[in-house]
């Protein structure tokens, strides 16, 4: 952890996130009284609902440090715990995340307008080494008004495994439905694309490559089945990056992982289940792969 926490235990845990709730129920209310009596005095419905969501919202501002500092204290005690128990060499930090110039050198995802990313863990399983983060790719749009707004184009997990073998290869398998590929565009970086004799497979997977023979190689029939029966167990977009000697695998599922909530009491045991569940991506991952074992142990 970046920061040393301020809370030693579940106990004091509880009742920091008790105290918040009251916290920020109690500003609530505020706003929601004087919305009603400035309503009132001005006989102004719309003035009133305007008034009752910006209140509404300036009180919740009151407690997004303290929000901050729970989750943090959160994640220090409950989840990296857990992680520990699932990984080794197990390295988390909530509010670090993914270099954005880990995206420039693989090109997979057009460049975004606004990037963010946190939750960042460097562990081992199975003696593969990897890295995750959450990450979020948004686009700047601008009104004829001059407003300006974003909107998503990525956001999930992002997994980067390493094989220790070589392999020089470049090939990009994205999730059909994608819309925000680099591949999209004019410039296409020398990237070929690629139609393998699977069917099913190219409907469900747009895949690229710099030297088709590498798509050839790495994607044989087998590998195929496997990547479309994550695509199956997986929601949202799959992104598949074979890039200098690493795997990278992007989820678009338009969540973040790992995240408390805020008004449910504290129950380790259900903690623990949900987070198996949400690093399930990782183990499958390996497992379903055999990147320990099989895939990517000769030289390309």
């Amino acid at each position: 952890m970046n920061d040393i926490p301020t809370i030693s235990n579940l106990y004091e845990l509880e009742e920091e996130r008790k105290r918040i709730v009251r916290k920020k129920c109690f500003c609530a209310l505020i706003a929601i009284f004087l919305t009603i009596i400035i309503g009132f005095l001005s006989q102004n419905f719309e003035a009133m609902m305007f008034l009752f969501v910006f209140s509404i919202i300036i009180s919740q501002l009151f407690t997004v440090g303290e929000v901050k500092k729970y989750e943090k204290n959160y994640k220090h005690l409950i989840i990296l715990e857990i992680f520990k128990k699932v990984f080794t060499n197990v390295n988390f930090f909530p509010d670090k995340g993914l270099n954005y110039d880990v995206f420039k050198t693989v090109d997979v995802i057009k460049q975004p307008d606004r990037y963010s990313t946190n939750d960042y863990m460097y562990a081992t399983y199975n003696n593969i080494p990897f890295e995750t983060a959450d990450v979020h790719f948004e686009e700047k749009h601008t009104d004829s008004k001059g407003r300006t707004h974003y909107s998503t184009i990525f956001q999930g997990q992002w997994y980067i495994f390493d094989f220790n073998k070589s392999f020089v290869s470049d090939v990009q398998i994205i999730d059909s439905r994608f819309g925000y590929s680099s591949r999209n565009s004019f410039f296409n970086n020398n990237f070929n694309k690629i139609q393998l004799e699977d069917i099913e497979f190219n409907d469900m997977f747009n895949t690229y490559a710099k030297n088709d023979l590498d798509a050839f190689y790495l994607l044989t029939p087998h590998t195929l089945e496997k990547l479309k029966t994550l695509k199956y167990s997986n929601k949202g977009h799959l992104i598949f990056c074979f890039n200098n000697n690493k795997l990278h695998i992007g989820v678009n599922n338009r969540r973040n992982s790992f995240e408390p909530n805020l008004y449910k009491q504290i129950n380790v045991d259900e903690i623990e289940k949900q987070t198996l569940q949400e690093i399930y991506d990782i183990i499958s991952f390996i497992n379903y792969l055999d990147l320990d074992n099989t895939l990517f142990r000769k030289e390309v």
